[in-house]
């Protein structure tokens, strides 16, 4: 009932034997997009990630497809207008995982935005990214804001903006971005770090890259025509790489927090985005019975790979909380979880954290190396696009991405009433299946979308572990699919991007992280020494919280 990491070995000999269109680094939206993009046109593609797809930033966002209301002070229109009609489109190709839920934006007497400034505002937001009429903006009255929000402070409130913003989970978009390409032919590789470039005989131009595999430690070369630099807050490390191009640094990295807390301290009911006491704005977020909050914008230059949570950090959210509503007192005590990323700006100078564009850049080396950094989450599409725009000039080739119309993995839904009905139907399926409540049921429908049976399939597999380890079927089956059908080769891997356990289920998970471990070390046969280490990552994150 196991398999071996020898099958990662074979795909990267296999890989090794080619010779690529193609090689993208960077394993976060941009690169997985690219991957989807270039290989929808025709090309053959590879992509590599050093780590577990969407392990940088692409996992540790605001976890919103939004159109960028707050870039408008910025005078960033262009933005604002590409982003708002990204939005739609996300939305129509990944309903599974983008769902449009109601944001509310308090107007307080002497706030950062007036009354008749934000309304106008929001119109501009709306028509410039082309919203629909059922999604415009509503203005409420006092009253009707509080019925809404009963724990806003009510001292200079004047109402409150209505508008609509998109829900996502940022990890699994990701993912779905690497499994659909991976449907459609390219060969997508985490765990695979680049250690250098490979250059035509003579020349300076690159013809690919040194890759090692992780778990082996073994190096391979891969041979492309083409390279693309899509490495988020690393696109700076892949580019020193490249010796024959002097290099000159183009981000400036900006930390972002977010802190979990239980609705039962903080009973939040709808999504608000509010003005903090500095100037800043900030959201607050339900999800399942949690409500996270954030962010904090802060130049940083340590460590990518865990970037820090600042106590001071966290204590600032709950001050921003705490201003904004009617609480009892929070403290670091009520924080359940949290979360640290760096946002990969494109460097301008003597800007402050908040006034940095939010906008992506493009631009090719001597060498032939294509790069493309900056920009959110939400422009993920566009940013890919212009990326293989540029490799298929670079190849003589002359294809137009397809990917506005092509919808991702678990996602093949023709409208929101279809999918609706899909999780209805497939609701009471799974719970039978699974025994589990409601809600539990509904979780896991809208995470796996149109892959529900493929993930139920795996019944029989599961039952194994569950009745070996003495699990629920359910935490069996997530185990197991996440291992056999989406790539995970870390425990982490499942209990932060493939569940979000940790974030926002984080004290049932200290209860079975140990069982997750085993039974994934039996499916992947690793041994006692493997699931010890891997005992140790996890209680690393714990600590890396700096709440115990």
């Amino acid at each position: 009932m196991s398999i071996s990491l020898l099958s990662r070995e074979q795909s990267f000999i296999k890989a090794a034997e080619q010779e690529w269109d193609v090689i993208i680094i960077g394993g976060g939206a941009t690169g997985c997009g690219a991957a989807l993009d270039a290989v929808s046109r025709g090309l053959k593609t590879l992509l590599v990630e050093k780590a577990d797809f969407a392990s940088g930033t692409s996992g540790r966002s605001t976890k919103l497809i939004h159109g960028g209301l707050r870039y408008l002070k910025n005078m960033e229109f262009a933005l604002v207008r590409e982003v708002g009609l990204e939005r739609a489109i996300l939305q129509r190709n990944a309903r599974h995982l983008v769902h449009r839920d109601p944001m509310f934006l308090p107007v307080y007497e002497g706030g950062e935005l007036g009354w008749t400034t934000t309304a106008v505002a929001l119109w501009m937001y709306e028509w410039l990214a082309g919203v629909e009429s059922y999604e415009r903006r509503v203005m409420l009255n006092v009253k009707e804001t509080l019925k809404q929000l009963p724990l806003l402070q009510n001292d200079g409130l004047k109402g409150a903006a209505k508008y609509f913003e998109y829900r996502t989970d940022d990890a699994r978009l990701t993912l779905a971005l690497a499994l659909t390409a991976q449907q459609k032919g390219a060969t997508v590789l985490n765990y695979a770090v680049v250690e250098d470039f490979l250059y035509d005989n003579g020349t300076s131009s690159i013809s690919g890259i040194v890759v090692k595999e992780l778990t082996t430690g073994k190096s391979f070369h891969m041979k492309s025509h083409c390279t693309v630099n899509a490495a988020g807050p690393w696109v700076d490390r892949i580019s020193l790489l490249d010796k024959t191009t002097p290099h000159q640094s183009k981000l400036s990295g900006s930390r972002g927090i977010h802190i979990v807390l239980s609705s039962f301290d903080f009973p939040l009911k709808q999504a608000v985005y509010f003005d903090a006491p500095d100037g800043r704005m900030v959201f607050a977020i339900p999800r399942e019975q949690m409500v996270y909050v954030g962010t904090t914008d802060v130049f940083y230059k340590g460590s990518l790979e865990d970037p820090e949570i600042p106590v001071k950090e966290m204590e600032y959210l709950l001050s921003c909380v705490q201003t904004q509503f009617e609480l009892k007192e929070l403290s670091l005590a009520h924080v359940h979880s949290a979360w640290s990323g760096v946002r990969p700006l494109v460097m301008e100078q003597g800007k402050s954290e908040g006034k940095i564009s939010r906008k992506d850049e493009l631009y090719t080396s001597k060498s032939g190396l294509i790069t493309i950094t900056g920009g959110k989450l939400t422009g993920y599409r566009k940013m890919a696009q212009r990326a293989v725009d540029a490799v298929c000039k670079h190849l003589n080739k002359s294809v137009k991405s397809t990917t506005a119309a092509m919808p991702l993995a678990g996602g093949a839904f023709q409208n929101d009433e279809a999918f609706s009905d899909f999780v209805s139907e497939k609701i009471v399926e799974v719970m039978s299946a699974l025994d589990i409540l409601s809600y539990e049921a509904d979780l896991l429908v809208r995470r796996y979308g149109d892959q529900t049976d493929v993930f139920l399939a795996m019944i029989p597999k599961a039952n194994y572990y569950a009745q070996k380890y003495q699990v629920s079927l359910s935490l069996a089956l997530q185990i197991v699919y996440a291992v056999f059908a989406e790539m995970a080769v870390k425990p982490d891997d499942i209990y932060i991007r493939r569940t979000t356990d940790f974030y926002f289920r984080l004290s049932a998970l200290k209860k079975n992280y140990k069982t997750l471990i085993m039974i994934m070390a039996d499916c992947l046969s690793q041994d006692e020494a493997w699931m010890k280490a891997e005992e140790a990552v996890f209680e690393q994150h714990i600590h890396h919280l700096n709440l115990e």
